[in-house]
């Protein structure tokens, strides 16, 4: 239940409109989220391909993607043992990010609603790719399911970049202290 109103509680952010985004290094959010899916998950095999440092204009609700993205590729897995691929391709106006799984794939009755806001999808509460697909859209990104099949499927989110040399900001509640993470390559 806490899960549904934490849901509620930032999608209803996402229509305040004083929103002002900042800077901020995308690729420490994601593997933070990466760490945090390892722990909760033990059996869960990541691969990550996310270059030191990847920033974007963005704020506090940014883990909130990549969170939702990586706990799906889990949760409606029924492989032995879940697999996750997470990729980072920054160029230069958009940073590209993969997240692929070897999951069953997302049947062909969910496609077309797929990021739209349902009462419920099956044992869940249908509101995280909603939530998915306002944050990138307040980041002025995109999000798509690029692909789907037997083995697994594969979304992609594209976040405008912010320039190299543009520093990113730590955030409100964000540890200032906080570094890179040591090991940010993985191999594929």
């Amino acid at each position: 239940m806490s899960t549904v109103i934490d849901d509620v509680r930032v999608l209803l952010q996402t229509t305040e409109r004083n929103y002002r985004p900042e800077p901020v290094d995308a690729s420490r959010v994601v593997a933070d989220e990466i760490r945090k899916l390892e722990t909760k998950y033990e059996s869960v095999v990541v691969e990550a391909s996310i270059p030191e440092r990847a920033t974007v204009r963005a704020d506090d609700l940014l883990a909130r993607i990549f969170r939702n993205l990586l706990s799906n590729a889990v949760e409606h897995n029924d492989a032995a043992t879940p697999w996750v691929s997470v990729t980072a391709d920054p160029g230069p106006d958009t940073v590209r990010f993969e997240i692929a799984d070897n999951g069953p794939g997302i049947p062909d009755s969910e496609l077309d609603s797929l990021f739209e806001r349902v009462e419920r999808r099956g044992s869940t509460h249908g509101l995280g790719l909603y939530l998915v697909s306002r944050l990138t859209a307040r980041y002025d990104g995109t999000v798509e399911l690029a692909d789907t099949g037997p083995d697994g499927s594969r979304f992609a989110v594209e976040l405008p970049a912010v320039s190299s040399d543009g520093d990113a900001e730590p955030l409100a509640g964000e540890n200032a202290s906080a570094t890179a993470p040591a090991e940010t390559t993985r191999p594929l």
